[in-house]
């Protein structure tokens, strides 16, 4: 499904309760009641659509990108918080039981002590549950515990809603937007079930068992998987999963890893770890035959479908041989790619966002190029290093390590002789 059809899907659930609300053809409360009914029915859809996004249903994140995905899931949750705490302070209708004269609900908010209570211990959990998402790194406890703490949260909020809008709700009366909001909770709670227990066994029947550790570098390892039983692992060059190393299929014990061996390799699939977390910290004492599970491929920063009269990459970290050889994504051009790169050979300008030595050092022996047919990488000097002022063709922004790339200024790189930028296709991955 192509971007722009899943933005459309997007929209059409999230607004298909306020057509279904508004077809009932009620006589409207106040301007600002509807508002606040309009607000409460969007955040409800939002947060049930959530349940997906997060799934990593490749039929979303592939088409525009796990990050993109991502990024999305935590963007509209705080919409929909913000569309929670406007909503009861909008209504002007006074709460009282239906009148016998009203059968429509137009004069009263009809809450019960029940609907109260659902409405507002979810109103009070929302912004907690949210803040608890965004401050993560500064809780007391793993990972893996806010993860589980996370969903479960999801899920108790999710059904304390949906109770307070059938139960509360004005125009949840009607058979149809009832149903739909049913439906709708059903679709959340499967993709969940789905996404954390039966992707996980039906993965489990393909499982891989490590096949070797290697230091590359000083705190860098190679690891190398390989199958115990069933398929190998299809993947594209640039792709990644997220590996779950001696733990069962429903642990939520997992590391995304980019995958630095080619397609060409397999069964085989190795990566590229730096030493940098709870999991790396520990990777190369890892023994020779650990069970490895392996959710993926994900990711689209893959050069399928795309062209250009060369490759420029621009990585940091573990990220450069990524590029190189499967995903930390610059080696995997190398290793995957050498038909394609035979008549035009592309000069790949690589960013290291770190020590020139180092980087030279990575380049020029960890990564070496299994082809002869691709030509010269230039390791440029650290972009990430350079005053905030610095005036060229890259600039990077304040705090953070956005390239912006600007025709009107000079590069660097066009005083290496035979370089020209015309047409060339420019890929930016972040350490």
């Amino acid at each position: 499904m192509h971007a722009a059809s899943l933005i459309a899907a997007y929209a059409a659930v999230v607004l298909a309760p306020l057509a279904l609300a508004w077809a009932q053809g009620r006589p409207p409360r106040p301007f600002w009641d509807e508002i606040a009914s309009g607000l409460g029915m969007a955040a409800f859809a939002i947060l049930l659509v959530e349940f997906v996004l997060s799934g990593r249903y490749r039929g979303v994140s592939g088409r525009i990108g796990m990050d993109v995905t991502m990024r999305f899931h935590q963007l509209v949750a705080r919409t929909a918080l913000a569309f929670v705490l406007l909503h009861p302070f909008l209504y002007a209708t006074p709460f009282g039981a239906p009148l016998p004269w009203d059968p429509t609900g137009q004069a009263t908010l009809g809450l019960g002590i029940a609907t109260l209570a659902t409405g507002m211990a979810a109103w009070v959990a929302l912004p907690a549950f949210v803040l608890l998402s965004i401050f993560r790194d500064q809780l007391p406890y793993r990972y893996e515990t806010w993860r589980w703490l996370h969903l479960l949260g999801a899920v108790l909020i999710a059904l304390m809603v949906t109770h307070h809008a059938l139960e509360a709700g004005r125009y949840a009366a009607d058979p149809l937007l009832a149903g739909f909001w049913l439906l709708l909770l059903a679709a959340a709670i499967g993709s969940l079930a789905y996404a954390r227990i039966v992707a996980p066994f039906r993965r489990a029947a393909r499982p891989y068992r490590v096949a070797s550790v290697r230091r590359l570098a000083s705190r860098t390892w190679e690891l190398t998987v390989e199958p115990t039983r069933g398929a190998a692992l299809e993947f594209r060059a640039g792709q990644f999963v997220w590996l779950k190393i001696g733990h069962g299929p429903l642990s939520l014990a997992e590391n995304p890893f980019s995958i630095s061996s080619a397609p060409a390799h397999r069964p085989a699939v190795q990566f590229v770890i730096k030493e940098a977390g709870d999991l790396t910290d520990r990777i190369g004492a890892v023994p020779v035959g650990t069970p490895v599970h392996l959710d993926g491929p994900h990711g689209n920063l893959t050069l399928d479908g795309r062209s250009g009269a060369g490759i420029a990459l621009i990585a940091g970290g573990v990220e450069q041989p990524r590029w190189c050889s499967g995903r930390p994504t610059s080696l995997w051009w190398w290793r995957s790619s050498p038909s394609r790169c035979a008549d035009r050979p592309p000069r790949a300008p690589v960013y290291q966002d770190g020590v020139p030595s180092v980087a030279e050092t990575w380049a020029a022996t960890t990564f070496q190029p299994t082809s002869g047919k691709l030509t010269k990488v230039w390791l440029c000097r650290p972009i990430l290093s350079l005053p905030w002022t610095w005036n060229s063709r890259f600039t990077v922004a304040k705090r953070r390590p956005r390239v912006r790339i600007s025709s009107r200024r000079r590069s660097p790189l066009k005083r290496v002789p035979g370089l020209r930028f015309t047409r060339w296709r420019w890929i930016a991955s972040k350490p």
